[in-house]
Order: C-alpha cells, then sequence, then structure tokens
C-alpha cells in the first residue's frame, strides 16, 4: 500500500503552502493569531491547544519554513506574548 500525504493527495483543499514567501515572512504574531482565532477555511484552535502550545506549533512551522526557504527568519526568535497580563 502506497501512503500519500493528505496534504497533496487532492482530497482536501484549501491546505496553505507554508514554505511560501508569504508565509515566510508572515509575523509570529499574525500567525499566532490565526491559530488562535481561525482565518479563512481555518478554524480556532484555542480550545483545543493551551497557550504555550500554539505557540509552539508557531516555532514548528518557523523551523520547518527554514528548511529550503528563502525567506529571512531564523526559527529561533524569541517573541514576547502579546496576549499576557501585564
Amino acid at each position: 500500500m502506497h501512503c500519500i500525504p493528505l496534504a497533496v493527495s487532492g482530497k482536501v483543499g484549501g491546505i496553505a503552502n507554508l514554505k511560501l514567501d508569504q508565509y515566510v515572512k508572515q509575523p509570529v504574531g499574525q500567525m499566532y493569531h490565526v491559530v488562535t482565532y481561525g482565518k479563512g477555511n481555518m478554524g480556532s484552535y484555542a480550545s483545543q491547544l493551551e497557550k504555550k502550545q500554539r505557540w509552539m506549533v508557531i516555532q514548528y512551522v518557523k523551523s520547518e519554513q527554514q528548511k529550503g526557504s528563502s525567506g529571512n527568519t531564523t526559527g529561533t526568535e524569541t517573541t514576547a506574548d502579546s496576549t499576557a497580563k501585564k
């Protein structure tokens, strides 16, 4: 049995290619907002992931983007949590 990744199988539409420049250059805060509140076909993950886990997802995406992208992110940026209570 040959397995084809769901994202490229054609069975699910609307999956973003996160290695495109528009996503590579997207600020981490904006990515966090999308994961938290959703955008377009992507729903919110706030009820499934704790705040720290959402930041971990963003860090993972940024580190994977560095593998072969032309963007200028390092994947190791330290990001202040703008949602933290002061």
